[in-house]
């Protein structure tokens, strides 16, 4: 095995246990019910991110259902534009294939996937550059980028985060190896996510103009994406406008304007700036460069975004500048000495070593990591998946989001998301009440309760830690 060979598989074995470490080590995490910041004390085999379980949901829908649903699985009567069910279908899929729990094992699925997107980088930098050690130091800036619930990032297994493998391997079929098989990519792409789907389009459109070279196959694409777009939207025209501006409130309480020099450091910047020498005759990676800047520079003067949600784009700008921070030092290190190898080994390895007490760092405290779910809830809902089968979940609203995912029963309202709403209303006034409005509220329809907080009324038994069976109502 060659040395390049060695150090990329350091590389990627290095990131699938960084990525899988937030789940055994020690990080601080948010109660969302008590808002405290707590600190994990025993390993935590749950998805992470609020999005994460929404698309657990969304992958288990398709399992029972055996089709791509638009009906909300988590609320009564209740639509929703399923505008990853290519994600979900995926997931359901390859459940199937490996026969396993989704339930149980996605909390695997972001450090096996970020790692498939590492590689397919790497392949990808490799093939448009024509060096494949210099495409190794990349892969090491971006496995390092800190990663928070608003930009998300390689800790979650989410439609955007998978894309980014849809994305690079377009790119490469695309542009290196001009392999007809990028059509079918493209459609996989528009399917799992269309957010990045968008940013690609344009960025083939931006590389057309700095080359002045407009490939047919370019204009079949667009005639694509906008047919798709008509689909998916059922030719409602207004809808496909205003998919393309993203409010201040895209995020709901989670905006905020990133500093790129201070978000990835102040040296990893220079030698971004370094690496431009990379980038300065390479149109497609100037292409991708463009609408993510143009969208930091037009976010913080407009306060909204266009095209492309601002967190989006500067996770997009986050991942290129990485990729020039690699670039830039191994020009260096080529300046430094023509016998690299030594020299490349040090370099991924201090890299590593210098990141690793500050990997699980989250620079904003709003953005730590939220434990929707504990061990104890997620018992509770297996029970009533077992016992109570077609019963209402009467639970608070973080809760409420492993509902349908491990229960497979609906709930009255959970976290705003494209599968989020329902009467919040409802539930807030259930656990502020006293037992006779509880008790009114109960006996509407066939509930149970979970919740942390104890319960302490005649017509609620308590069948198991959490679980509350309602009688005599």
């Amino acid at each position: 095995m060659k040395l390049n060979q060695v150090l990329l598989l350091i590389i990627l074995v290095m990131n699938f246990f960084l990525v899988l470490s937030i789940n055994f080590f020690p990080v601080e995490y948010v109660d969302p019910l008590f808002g405290s910041l707590n600190e994990l004390e025993e390993p935590y085999l749950f998805p992470w991110h609020a999005d994460e379980w929404i698309h657990l949901a969304g992958a288990k829908h398709v399992q029972r259902e055996n089709s791509l649903a638009f009906n909300n699985p988590y609320l009564e009567n209740t639509q929703y534009n399923n505008l990853q069910g290519g994600f979900h279908s995926f997931n359901a899929a390859l459940s199937h294939v490996f026969n396993f729990d989704l339930n149980k094992y996605y909390y695997l699925l972001s450090p096996i996937f970020s790692t498939f997107f590492l590689l397919t980088l790497f392949i990808f930098l490799r093939n448009y550059f024509g060096d494949e050690q210099s495409a190794l130091l990349p892969l090491v800036f971006i496995s390092i980028i800190e990663n928070n619930i608003n930009l998300t990032g390689l800790w979650f297994y989410l439609p955007f985060t998978f894309s980014l493998i849809l994305l690079f391997l377009f790119l490469d079929l695309y542009i290196n190896q001009n392999n007809k098989a990028y059509y079918l990519v493209f459609l996989a792409l528009a399917l799992v996510h269309p957010v990045t789907t968008t940013f690609l389009v344009a960025t083939l459109l931006i590389h057309a103009l700095l080359t002045k070279k407009i490939k047919k196959d370019l204009i079949y694409l667009i005639l694509a994406s906008f047919l798709i777009a008509l689909l998916y939207f059922r030719f409602n025209l207004v809808k496909i406008i205003n998919m393309f501006y993203f409010s201040p409130e895209w995020t709901g309480i989670f905006e905020t304007f990133y500093s790129l020099p201070l978000f990835l450091g102040i040296i990893p910047f220079a030698l971004a700036i370094t690496g431009y020498y990379f980038f300065r005759e390479k149109k497609l990676m100037l292409s991708l460069t463009t609408l993510p800047l143009f969208l930091q520079i037009f976010y913080f003067l407009f306060n909204f975004s266009v095209i492309i949600p601002y967190q989006r784009a500067f996770l997009l700008l986050i991942i290129m500048f990485s990729i020039m921070s690699g670039y830039g030092l191994s020009f260096l290190i080529k300046k430094i000495n023509k016998k690299t190898n030594l020299l490349f080994t040090t370099a991924i390895i201090l890299t590593f070593l210098i990141i690793l007490p500050s990997y699980h760092d989250v620079s904003d405290e709003r953005f730590h990591l939220i434990m929707y779910v504990e061990k104890e809830d997620y018992q509770a809902f297996e029970y009533a998946k077992e016992n109570y089968e077609g019963y209402l979940i009467m639970t608070d609203p973080y809760r409420a989001i492993a509902s349908y995912p491990v229960a497979n029963t609906q709930t009255l309202y959970v976290l705003e998301s494209n599968m989020g709403g329902g009467d919040l209303e409802l539930v807030t006034t259930f656990f502020n009440s006293d037992c006779e409005e509880k008790r009114n509220i109960l006996g509407t329809k066939d509930f149970v309760v979970i919740s942390k907080i104890n319960i302490n009324c005649d017509f609620l038994l308590n069948k198991k830690e959490r679980f509350y069976e309602v009688v005599n109502v």
